[in-house]
């Protein structure tokens, strides 16, 4: 009995150092810059601004020329240097293109300290019947394989900071709901390789997070957004699809999203900026 007690003691004296450590602040923020993909909206736009205004260089990787012109537009009174970068995380060269800017544009004394992968995608949402293999490629490409793609491109550069990457998963990795399947093998597949990776570069001295957010009003899922994507794939399935499964099912696959409450929740966007700190 005595040896158990001992055992749990130490596990809990180890779980509690543990915590007390990782809250510990990171020192000289300002000489530490983050790259974070998917900065045209969403938690990643929001992202970027908080750092910037914290006075924590920036790097934003931005899909479109408007993202990235209207985030530094916003950014040029903060304290932190914020840079708009080009970046279509499915396409090896766009990425590899950004690795090397960032590399050559960290001004002296600084270091990459963060990889955020925010960047991906919600673009097919139906039943797993109405999913062509295509659209599973489509959404693995962009949820899975672009943070793949970017961790790969970034990773020495983080090897010599002995920083940290931070990859953003979903509720739905972890669970999976119906009508969801692409994105949620996607996301499964972000968590995997993390969890891989966290082993591997423990070596290096390098930290790697996921962060879980579940539904939340973005630019990636509102009501309208989400009801186009399944007039979409209802539009592309066989008349003998329509015919098995009727209306009726199309009708009730835009109302199940929200049977769920969507609410705008400051709590995990605090989450990714702590995961930095």
């Amino acid at each position: 009995i005595m040896v158990l007690y001992v055992a749990i003691l130490a596990i809990a004296l180890y779980y509690l150092l543990r915590y007390l450590w990782e809250k510990i602040p990171v020192k000289n923020l300002r000489n530490r810059a983050v790259f974070i993909t998917g900065c045209d909206s969403g938690f990643g736009r929001l992202l970027a601004l908080k750092c910037s205004k914290n006075g924590i260089p920036v790097f934003a990787g931005c899909y479109t020329a408007e993202g990235r012109q209207s985030l530094e537009e916003e950014a040029k009174s903060y304290s932190g240097k914020l840079v708009a970068v080009p970046l279509d995380i499915t396409n090896d060269e766009s990425v590899v293109k950004a690795a090397k800017f960032v590399k050559e544009n960290l001004q002296l004394g600084h270091k990459l300290w963060a990889l955020v992968n925010n960047a991906g995608a919600f673009s097919i949402y139906g039943p797993d019947a109405w999913t062509s293999i295509e659209q599973y490629k489509q959404a693995f490409e962009v949820n899975c394989l672009g943070m793949i793609r970017c961790t790969h491109a970034f990773l020495k550069l983080l090897k010599e900071s002995q920083g940290r990457i931070i990859s953003v998963s979903s509720v739905a990795g972890r669970t999976s709901f119906p009508c969801t399947a692409p994105y949620s093998v996607a996301k499964y597949g972000v968590e995997a390789y993390m969890d891989a990776i966290r082993q591997e570069l423990k070596a290096y001295g390098i930290k790697c997070s996921i962060l879980e957010p579940g539904i939340f009003k973005t630019p990636l899922i509102n009501k309208q957004a989400m009801e186009a994507r399944v007039k979409h794939v209802w539009a592309n399935v066989s008349d003998e699809m329509k015919e098995e499964y009727g209306e009726g099912y199309k009708d009730d696959c835009k109302k199940y999203l929200f049977c769920v409450q969507i609410k705008r929740n400051p709590l995990p966007f605090q989450f990714f900026f702590g995961a930095l700190t």
